[in-house]
């Protein structure tokens, strides 16, 4: 009867049953389902009795393509005479899961049911259809597979299987179609990043779930497995696409991974690109003993705080000899490229025993800010420095130092008595005083010279504080050959980079050696020269305004020598023609009142030289003639 049935309608449907394929029977269970394929025209008739048994379902089954969309295009006619029938359309996996159920109720006697049914999220998979009714019925239908719009590339499910991406490549997929019970909820995906730099990753996921409420994740994790990055797409618009560029900063030279995730299905594609660091780097130079060598002058690139996994690159190291004494000047430049605004970035420079020499901070700098500086210190002997950078950002930088040199050569070693550097009256000579090599500072300079004659000793002195310290003191003194201090002159706060000048006078000195020492605590340039004045030379010391008179007529030998000043100490002399001192006597103080007797009754008949000196080196000379002969 069903046979025959089937027979008229097919007839009755000629302009389709010639394309349509007919079930066959039995096809009551899934285990008997009718094979189909996508895209073939199915017909049956369902419902009809045959003695005393209803055929009330018909089962099909088709292995789906690919991944994407099912849609499944039917027609049913009543044809029960009853106008409460009822026709039942399943759609299983391959599972027996349901995947979809659609009820048509009270169709009319002769009227026919038209529909187009969806299945979103598919994937590759063998499906069930499912056909029911206690009614008679005659039907058709066919499905279609709307693909996914990305290939897919699996197995990926896991960080062990992540699909590689070439450098700056690009990959797409689908995630969440589901295969019997099984989804497929992650996709991984891993590239060896290039260089230092920060990962822009630009993508867009369509929303094939048929789902409002559907969310989309993603995720960029480092070597570790550490997240660098995530985020969360949620209520995409049923077909709705999201697009978003996303970025991580501060990536060192290493492997990463995407993480696709989502328990609704989408089609997805990315791109990365690597935007490299501005500025080369050169490792390993986390550490002292690892600092990299560089020349003055030489420009030096580097880069901080990049990630390698869970390990960050947070010091860069440096040295380098410098050429000479002098003032080291480091210019710089730093951008941070971390991507956050309360970026700090340090820089340190130490001596040869690791001894801070300057620390700087930059505090907050803006995000893609750039720090620029102009660093000095002062008084640096010749030796190795180091130049540490510091941060826990990443910042790209570059910067290279100059010595500035000392104003002045200077002749080492000579920092004690029996090391003084020997000189000759008339030499111009130049040093350096307090410049610092590691813990040690050079804080005094000796010269030695022997006299060529009887007499004073004039010193022209210039000395300039390159200390950078406004409360830098100079100190010069001259010593006898018994270490007897003649002179000892303070140079109090000279201001920075100011220059002391000053002219000492040393009188009634006889032939003998002489020590010039010079101390200070701080870093100065300087220079100075001693000449020799006799006596008989036209020039035996500044002449000042007339410093004493003597009374009464000194050619007897007896003499009163009176002061025309206060001075709180003065040294008298009286020196013969030979530059010999005859008489000598130091006085603490001195008023226009004091009268100091001078007995010379003893010495032979000549020229001779009174000579005063004050403490402040003001010296006034009077000739006077013992016994002359008269004519």
């Amino acid at each position: 009867m069903k046979t025959y049935a089937l027979f008229l309608f097919l007839l009755l449907a000629l302009s389709w049953s010639c394309r349509a394929a007919e079930e066959s029977e039995p096809n009551d269970a899934a285990t008997q389902a009718d094979p189909v394929a996508a895209n073939e025209t199915m017909a049956g008739l369902i419902g009809y009795a045959n003695g005393g048994t209803t055929d009330a379902a018909d089962w099909f089954t088709s292995l789906v393509p690919d991944d994407g969309t099912l849609r499944l295009v039917f027609e049913a006619q009543n044809t029960s005479g009853n106008a409460g029938a009822d026709f039942f359309v399943q759609i299983f996996n391959s599972k027996n899961g349901n995947l979809l159920s659609q009820t048509y109720a009270n169709t009319p006697v002769g009227q026919t049911e038209r529909d187009t049914l969806y299945v979103y999220g598919l994937a590759k998979d063998s499906i069930f259809v499912k056909i029911t009714s206690a009614y008679s019925y005659s039907y058709s239908f066919h499905y279609h597979l709307l693909p996914a719009a990305a290939n897919d590339r699996e197995p990926n499910d896991l960080v062990e299987n992540a699909q590689v991406v070439p450098s700056d490549g690009s990959a797409a997929g689908r995630i969440s179609y589901a295969n019997g019970d099984t989804q497929d909820p992650a996709d991984w995906f891993a590239t060896m990043l290039a260089d230092d730099g920060t990962l822009r990753l630009i993508f867009e996921a369509e929303n094939t779930s048929h789902n409002a409420g559907a969310d989309f994740f993603v995720q960029i994790l480092n070597s570790k497995r550490a997240n660098l990055l995530s985020q969360t797409y949620a209520n995409t618009p049923i077909d709705g696409t999201v697009r978003d560029t996303l970025y991580v900063y501060g990536l060192a030279h290493d492997t990463v991974f995407f993480k696709i995730t989502s328990a609704y299905s989408y089609d997805y594609s990315f791109a990365y690109t690597l935007l490299p660091a501005a500025a080369s780097d050169t490792e390993p130079n986390n550490e002292t003993a690892e600092a990299q060598s560089i020349a003055a002058t030489e420009p030096t690139t580097g880069r901080i705080s990049y990630t390698n996994g869970d390990t960050q690159d947070p010091a860069d190291w440096f040295t380098s000899l410098l050429p000479d004494d002098g003032t080291l000047r480091m210019i710089f430049e730093a951008k941070n490229t971390s991507h956050n605004a309360g970026a700090d970035f340090f820089v340190q420079i130490l001596n040869s025993k690791s001894g801070n020499l300057l620390s700087q901070t930059y505090a907050n700098t803006p995000i893609d800010g750039t720090v620029r500086d102009t660093l000095y210190v002062y008084g640096l002997a010749q030796e190795a420095v180091y130049f540490k950078i510091t941060s826990a950002y990443t910042y790209d930088y570059t910067f290279h130092y100059a010595l500035l040199p000392a104003h002045t050569p200077d002749r080492e070693p000579n920092d004690e008595r029996a090391l003084a550097q020997k000189i000759t009256a008339n030499d111009t000579v130049h040093g350096r005083i307090s410049y610092q090599n590691g813990d040690v500072f050079d804080g005094a300079d000796w010269f030695g010279s022997l006299l060529p004659d009887f007499g004073t000793v004039e010193v022209v002195l210039e000395a300039r504080n390159t200390s950078h310290n406004a409360g830098a003191d100079f100190f010069f003194q001259i010593l006898s050959s018994n270490n007897t201090n003649l002179l000892n002159k303070t140079y109090a706060n000279t201001p920075i980079d100011g220059t002391v000048r000053d002219t000492l006078y040393v009188n009634g000195l006889a032939k003998d050696s002489l020590f010039f020492k010079v101390t200070s605590a701080y870093s100065y340039d300087y220079t100075f020269t001693y000449r020799m004045y006799s006596p008989t030379s036209a020039r035996p010391g500044p002449v000042a305004a007339r410093l004493f008179t003597v009374y009464p007529n000194p050619s007897g030998g007896q003499m009163t020598l009176a002061p025309t000043i206060t001075a709180s100490r003065v040294f008298v002399q009286v020196i013969d023609a030979y530059g010999r001192t005859v008489a000598a006597q130091t006085l603490d103080h001195t008023t226009p009142s004091t009268n100091i007797p001078l007995d010379l009754t003893m010495e032979h008949p000549g020229l001779y030289f009174v000579c005063l000196t004050t403490a402040t080196g003001q010296t006034y000379t009077q000739r006077i003639v013992l016994h002359p002969t008269l004519p």
